[in-house]
């Protein structure tokens, strides 16, 4: 069953701010490894694997990239490509197409376009890629870039 209502704060930022409703905290919430270079899978091709690098270097300088986070990241990279070769399908042929009858219909492109659109947004929000979705994403490095977990 789906969750109802807003996601939950994280941790981290319930603890810096106070912990307003007095909710028991996870002790044991898992607190995965940060990564910052890690390698694109294998068989990803030229595109992916270049928005790939790009994202890394933008979400490990925002020190939010972990182990657990490579799957999400493997289907945004996946997906926006997707959504960028629909772009140019539906630039070259347009929005509309006409079968062998001569009707109207949409270019199937256009249907790719806004599934890996879909996709991409909601793995931008997850990763505090978006502007209001910063505002609850926690960094666990510190302002001098030293990782908090280190020293447990």
């Amino acid at each position: 069953m789906a969750k109802v209502g807003r996601k939950p704060k994280p941790t981290t930022l319930r603890l810096l701010q106070g912990n307003a409703g007095k909710r028991p905290i996870n002790e044991e919430e898992p607190q995965p490894a940060k990564l910052f270079t890690p390698g694109p899978p294998r068989h990803f091709g030229k595109l992916e694997c270049a928005k790939w690098r790009q994202m890394c270097r933008v979400l490990s300088a925002a020190r939010v990239l972990t182990v657990m986070d490579l799957d999400a990241l493997e289907i945004y990279c996946v997906n926006w490509v997707a959504m960028h070769e629909a772009l140019n399908d539906i630039s070259a042929r347009g929005k509309l197409l006409r079968t062998p009858g001569g009707n109207a219909m949409w270019n199937p492109s256009w249907t790719h376009y806004k599934h890996a659109e879909r996709v991409c947004r909601s793995l931008q929000a997850e990763f505090g890629l978006t502007p209001s979705s910063r505002t609850g994403v926690v960094a666990s490095a510190d302002s001098e870039g030293k990782d908090q977990w280190d020293s447990i």
